[in-house]
């Protein structure tokens, strides 16, 4: 009974149906985009990022937190490739998420793209597992800074998740036109 009572939802009767939260584009640079007093009253969570920093590199990894929680409760795997080469990359106890974004060295105006998929992000028993994809063409006439990755991260924390905050690492600041959109998904 539960299968068919999922494959009809999922039919149509508003299975997926995604509702804007949240969404912030910077008008001058700052180091952080803060989006706090979530919703808790959807299934899942997906966050859309477009962001550069002003720190002196090319690229850099910038940090995602959830409940305003730096603790070292946050831990994460990831395969990517940069310039054509492949690597992975094993984070444990760390103090937040980190995605990768371009910064200040990297081609003018370029910005990263990086989207997270939080699933039943409002469940209070269980650490919440995330899901994302980010990349950015910094050098692209050269290629050897252009990146795409996919990771999988957990924060260790089991409130249901009220605010999710990014921050540019290095003391660094986001630049002008960097966003963040949050969408609840039923």
């Amino acid at each position: 009974m539960t299968l068919v009572a999922t494959a009809a939802k999922a039919s149509g009767a508003g299975a997926g149906a995604m509702t804007q939260l949240f969404d912030s584009t910077l008008s001058s640079p700052a180091a952080t985009i803060d989006a706090n007093g979530l919703p808790t009253t959807y299934n899942h969570l997906l966050i859309v990022i477009r962001s550069r920093s002003t720190e002196v590199t090319t690229r850099n990894s910038q940090l995602l937190t959830f409940n305003n929680d730096t603790g070292a409760n946050y831990a994460g795997e990831a395969v990517r490739g940069l310039a054509a080469a492949g690597a992975g990359s094993l984070s444990l106890t760390a103090n937040s998420i980190g995605y990768d974004a371009p910064c200040a060295s990297a081609t003018a105006n370029f910005l990263g793209a990086t989207t997270f998929l939080i699933p039943s992000y409002s469940d209070t028993t269980l650490p919440k597992c995330c899901l994302s994809i980010e990349g950015s063409i910094a050098s692209p006439s050269s290629g050897t800074n252009n990146w795409a990755a996919a990771r999988q991260s957990i924060w260790s924390g089991t409130a249901a998740i009220t605010r999710v905050t990014i921050t540019a690492s290095g003391g660094a600041n986001f630049v002008t036109g960097s966003r963040m959109t949050i969408y609840g998904i039923t």
